[in-house]
């Protein structure tokens, strides 16, 4: 392979990077508070886990972590702006698995390679969701849903946090799974799908425990079944969709920090360390239980790993789901 040389500029332009990259690795870092970009609505459960986990993180790093959210078009609005941002360790993105996602489905918009683009930084919380079903819908168990569903083709609805968004995902998986026909409905974050949930216009989604608890506590919400291998900590009379005849349906997302590419080690580390740190005390880990979420923690290396292995997963879904790819 022939290997073209570094002209003067180009040579000039290496040093400079590395100089930059080395000068940032050696200041004292934080100095100022850090800014956490987060595509989800205010009030949504990808905004909540962010701003709880950011607080512990926060405090360990001595300096603020203040959120922005950015959401729309399934978090791309986000994580594009994330990675134009300097890569200094002052920008953070927080996000889901649809980080991942966006590329396959929409390769003209997400222009960006998770791998080539991003720092993986850390695993805050293992994530499973729920389906659920508002008061106006009769059927109180996943087998009953299924029925009523069948019987009337195309008139139940279920709402999603945006096109091809892990709910979504999640949603046409089991619609394939359970051979039944019923329309999707996106919006821009888990507030605006609650919103329509409980306004009826429409009648089921799949979404985190900590956002649906109070309505399924006053009974303005149903839990058909949850997406975990196992029962919820926090509430373990919702069956799994595995007790529920789904055997191969055992899926749970994650939600994670990421920071642009070429932001030094040192300071990817050392937040990685605040977040395992954050989801490891006692209060925050049981107020993440009470959401149906377990703190992970994990760092760098493990939430690359799990990049690389869900770029292949969820490819194969959409695939073979026939998801359109825009």
């Amino acid at each position: 392979m022939t290997r073209t040389p570094l002209t003067a500029i180009g040579l000039a332009a290496v040093l400079a990077l590395g100089s930059t990259g080395t000068a940032l690795a050696t200041e004292a870092w934080p100095t100022r508070p850090l800014q956490l970009i987060v595509g989800d609505a205010p009030g949504g459960s990808i905004d909540t886990v962010a701003r709880l986990v950011s607080e512990g993180v926060a405090a360990r790093l001595g300096q603020p972590v203040v959120v922005e959210n950015r959401p729309g078009a399934s978090g791309m609005i986000a994580s594009s702006q994330v990675m134009r941002a300097k890569p200094d360790g002052y920008t953070a993105l927080f996000s889901v698995t649809g980080l991942v996602m966006n590329p396959i489905l929409f390769p003209q918009q997400a222009t960006y390679d998770v791998q080539r683009d991003f720092k993986p930084v850390a695993i805050a919380t293992e994530s499973p969701m729920l389906l659920v079903v508002n008061d106006q819908v009769k059927a109180e168990s996943l087998d009953k849903l299924i029925a009523e569903a069948k019987a009337n083709p195309g008139k139940l609805s279920y709402g999603s946090i945006g096109q091809g968004s892990p709910t979504h995902i999640y949603s046409a998986i089991f619609g394939r799974d359970a051979d039944m026909d019923w329309l999707h409905v996106p919006y821009q974050g888990g507030g605006p799908v609650m919103q329509a949930l409980l306004g009826n216009q429409v009648q089921a989604a799949f979404l985190t425990y900590g956002i649906t608890r109070p309505h399924i506590e006053s009974g303005r919400l149903r839990a058909m079944a949850v997406t975990g291998p196992d029962r919820l900590v926090s509430n373990d009379r919702i069956p799994t969709f595995v007790e529920s005849g789904f055997p191969s349906f055992k899926h749970s997302g994650w939600m994670g920090y990421f920071m642009p590419a070429g932001t030094p080690d040192d300071r990817v580390e050392a937040f990685a360390r605040a977040v395992h740190e954050a989801v490891q005390e006692p209060k925050l880990r049981d107020q993440l239980r009470q959401m149906g979420l377990e703190g992970d923690g994990s760092g760098p290396q493990a939430l690359a790993e799990t990049v690389a292995r869900d770029k292949v997963r969820w490819g194969d879904w959409i695939a073979n789901l026939g998801i359109p790819i825009n």
